[in-house]
């Protein structure tokens, strides 16, 4: 079994500095009991501390009403017959079961539309990542995000990477910009232990 998690986050867009510890040079290499990466300093990001699973890292950006959230952590595959697969066939189930989930929680709920859906893969670096990208509207709000899965095994998984990018604006004040160059830059300085 994959642990999912419902990728759409809705949060209030009214231009309030993101709370969290500002990240710079001393501060932006995260150390995590599974992966090391840098965040890139002194680019407003601020990092939001998780207290309940340390391998989670969770950093954000607001800029007027646009927020911005990098989210990276590990997933375990713990069925043994699932470890037997392939990167992209757990890819494929991950993916596919995160879409499942938006639709049945997200879509048929009422709580926001989903559109765009598209599943690729690029490669960062000298990684490779299974990509998920799509796009998300509640009311006034849309959300655009970018799913991206990195497997430092091609068989016997153990354990991967989940990163999620998003960027999130009112429809009536479309993003100004866009910081993915910033998640791809973080990427490609991930270190598996």
């Amino acid at each position: 079994m994959l642990k999912y998690f419902i990728v759409p986050i809705f949060l209030l867009l009214a231009g309030c500095a993101t709370t969290g510890t500002e990240i710079t040079n001393t501060n932006n290499r995260i150390t995590t009991p599974t992966y090391f990466i840098t965040i890139p300093a002194k680019r407003g990001w601020k990092m939001q501390k998780n207290t309940t699973d340390p391998n989670v890292t969770y950093v954000e950006k607001n800029i007027g009403s646009n927020n911005y959230i990098m989210r990276l952590s590990i997933n375990w595959v713990e069925q043994d017959y699932m470890k037997s697969w392939t990167a992209k066939q757990v890819a494929d189930n991950y993916r596919n079961g995160e879409q499942a989930n938006m639709i049945v929680k997200g879509v048929m709920t009422g709580m926001y539309t989903l559109k765009d859906v598209k599943m690729d893969k690029k490669k960062v670096g000298n990684k490779l990542f299974y990509t998920m990208d799509y796009t998300t509207v509640k009311n006034d709000l849309e959300q655009k995000a970018s799913l991206y899965l990195y497997f430092p095994k091609k068989r016997n998984i153990g354990t991967f990477f989940v990163s999620l990018y998003s960027e999130a604006s009112l429809s009536n004040k479309p993003l100004s910009r866009s910081f993915k160059n910033e998640f791809l830059e973080t990427l490609n300085s991930l270190e598996m232990k």
